[in-house]
């Protein structure tokens, strides 16, 4: 639960650079960090946009409310994101999602949701997964299917918003739960197709427009009988295939059937995209199936978000954490990880949290949101790469090893290479040859050592 949690938000931040951008603009944004993920988030202060903000106010709800979302009067929740700060660093809950609860605030006895089939339903739905262990096994779908309606109710009203937000939801519940880890990518995604056609008949039988049901089933499966046709020997060569029947099929079911790629805003296609990529490239590394998430392009945020959300809940079951390197690069991770784990531990059976941390945690994490983006060189609201990085773990770095040269003047730089860097190894894992180069003259007055110090990075401690 908790990978996925970070994975959503981890996915949110490192692909909000890069929404809405092409392919080719993202390749040359990489090639600035030696085309690597890795480079490039040294460098990063990672602030989550409006992805991450709206699945926070849902937590809040659940916490604050002591209920669950498809027990209660859906307009209750929507009220959380109100007050001025849990209106986030970047973007907050987002344009829209802000005047559906304005507009529900004048009126809260209309349904203000629109006929749109965005996929704002699936950026926020990894909450409601959660929360659904809070009951007895066997009601949790049910009980998962009402939850994801109830998250729609305030901004979609078009199934083909909620139907892709609840395909990736059940993904999400399954691998949390330990199934489906061991079958193979089509395997898993004939799983998902039968599923996803359950929950179109279970809305069929629940007032839903007909029209539009099965659609979104006819998709998946459609996708899913082009790759069975060919054989290929790489995940990268069945996501070709995937891209290029998202473009072709999703149109066919979206407004005036027109589409900006295969991580268009549309639930059809974004939500799709990541479906798919998350199935296909699950056993890769965490940071490898985002970077290749984000050179998609397009809606780049939601779709690593749903991403980082899917395979942090397929890695989290199987013990694989997130890196200490990533995660400490979002803004205030520790308040926000310390909150992910009271919701956490709220599904797991324990008594609702006090009122009282949960508003801590929130103006805690404003706080250090707010002196984040007051650090930007243009003073603009603007994404978090324009940011310097909350946490500079190149001096941190620096700041222990003169602590520790300090402690050891007496020994030779050759022995303090080879018994006190190798402690440092994997946080220095990822540093290029200038950052390498910095940490050096700061704590040794020889250049004699330098490249021994740089090989120190792989000997055994």
């Amino acid at each position: 639960m908790v990978s996925c949690a970070v994975g959503a938000t981890i996915g949110d931040a490192i692909g909000s650079p890069f929404e809405n951008k092409k392919p080719e603009e993202i390749q040359r944004i990489w090639s600035k960090s030696n085309n690597t993920i890795n480079d490039h988030l040294c460098h990063l202060g990672l602030i989550y946009t409006d992805d991450t903000q709206m699945a926070i106010s849902i937590i809040e709800s659940y916490l604050v409310l002591w209920k669950f979302l498809s027990s209660q009067k859906w307009f209750d929740w929507a009220g959380f994101p109100l007050a001025d700060y849990q209106f986030g660093g970047f973007r907050g809950t987002g344009r829209n999602f802000r005047g559906s609860v304005a507009q529900l605030n004048e009126n809260c006895t209309n349904d203000i949701s629109k006929d749109t089939a965005g996929n704002g339903v699936a950026m926020r739905v990894w909450p409601c997964v959660i929360s659904v262990f809070r009951y007895p096994p066997h009601e949790r779908i049910g009980r998962l299917r009402e939850e994801v309606i109830a998250n729609a109710k305030l901004t979609h009203r078009s199934v083909l918003g909620i139907i892709p937000a609840y395909s990736i939801a059940w993904l999400m519940y399954q691998w949390m739960s330990g199934s489906l880890l061991k079958l193979s990518s089509l395997d898993i995604i004939s799983a998902v197709l039968s599923e996803t056609s359950l929950f179109e008949k279970y809305l069929s039988r629940n007032g839903f427009k007909d029209g539009e049901l099965g659609q979104y089933s006819f998709i998946i499966e459609s996708i899913l009988k082009e790759i069975q046709k060919r054989k290929f020997n790489s995940p990268d060569e069945y996501m070709k295939i995937v891209k290029t029947k998202v473009v072709e099929y999703a149109p066919l079911v979206t407004k005036d059937n027109k589409l900006n790629g295969p991580s268009d805003g549309f639930a059809v296609a974004s939500c799709t995209t990541a479906l798919f990529h998350s199935i296909i490239h699950k056993d890769e590394e965490l940071l490898t199936i985002l970077k290749k998430a984000i050179d998609i392009g397009g809606d780049t945020d939601t779709v690593a978000s749903m991403v980082g959300a899917m395979v942090g809940a397929y890695k989290g079951a199987q013990g694989i954490s997130i890196p200490f390197y990533i995660t400490q690069q979002v803004v205030g991770y520790q308040t926000l990880y310390d909150f992910f784990k009271l919701f956490i531990e709220w599904a797991n059976g324990s008594a609702v949290p006090d009122a009282k941390k949960i508003a801590g945690f929130l103006y805690r994490q404003e706080l250090k949101i707010t002196k984040e983006l007051l650090a930007v060189k243009n003073e603009q609201r603007t994404p978090h790469y324009m940011c310097s990085r909350p946490v500079n773990v190149l001096q941190n770095i620096v700041d222990q090893l003169k602590k520790e040269r300090s402690m050891l003047r007496n020994v030779s730089d050759e022995d303090f290479i080879r018994n006190i860097i190798p402690k440092f190894s994997q946080q220095m894992m990822f540093f290029n040859e200038s950052d390498l180069n910095h940490i050096y003259n700061q704590i040794f007055s020889s250049s004699n050592n330098v490249q021994f110090f740089k090989l120190g990075r792989q000997l055994k401690y």
